[in-house]
């Protein structure tokens, strides 16, 4: 796997499909990419030790969450004050450079072309999603992609759930969901018209 301070790491990247008031869907990447880390130190010698893998510690060094993070500063430290979730999710360009947030953002971006390709005819607006106005509405997902050490992308998963809670801070949400909900063609929207910059348009056939 790709290490970041000898951590093994996946990304977090976002992404919005929306269905416009005429019914047309469209698609859109979020251009902050987050880095997980996991919570110990990366060895590949003990991939092979059947009693490490089949311990807690093995945890620890391969699952890439903000929550086994959490479970091991308060194992060491008998609580959680003085835990910082930005030390261990961290800003991929930041982080890592241009050169490698671009490598990532661009396969991304076509990884996501492709799955909705795929998708795009089963979108629609259900009663319990968000919905504005009439039948348009959007979703937001949290995909997790991992890197091997040769710079290869895997698309790992894509959940439902924003998954934004603890990964963006309080601004970042505020600023998508407003950038979000301006990406909606409403006639009349009662909302402030904000930039939308941070979303590209992802091409669908």
């Amino acid at each position: 796997p790709f290490l970041f301070n000898n951590k093994k790491t996946h990304f977090r990247t976002l992404t919005m499909g929306i269905v416009q008031p005429d019914g047309t869907h469209e698609y859109f990447i979020y251009d902050k990419i987050k880095l997980f880390l996991a919570a110990s130190d990366y060895d590949e010698s003990k991939l092979f030790d059947d009693d490490f893998m089949s311990s807690e510690e093995a945890h620890y060094m391969l699952t890439t969450n903000l929550m086994a993070n959490k479970h091991l500063y308060k194992k060491n430290h008998g609580s959680m004050k003085g835990f910082d979730p930005w030390g261990v999710v961290l800003d991929l360009e930041d982080s890592v450079g241009t050169e490698m947030y671009n490598h990532v953002y661009t396969n991304s971006l076509d990884i996501h072309q492709s799955v909705f390709n795929i998708v795009d005819s089963k979108m629609e607006c259900e009663p319990t999603e968000v919905s504005l106005y009439d039948d348009s509405c959007f979703y937001i997902f949290a995909s997790d992609i991992a890197m091997d050490k040769n710079g290869d992308i895997y698309l790992l998963e894509i959940n439902g759930g924003m998954g934004l809670f603890g990964v963006f801070k309080d601004e970042e949400i505020r600023q998508m969901a407003d950038s979000a909900a301006s990406l909606l063609k409403i006639p009349e929207f009662p909302y402030e018209i904000v930039d939308t910059s941070s979303w590209e348009k992802i091409n669908v056939v």
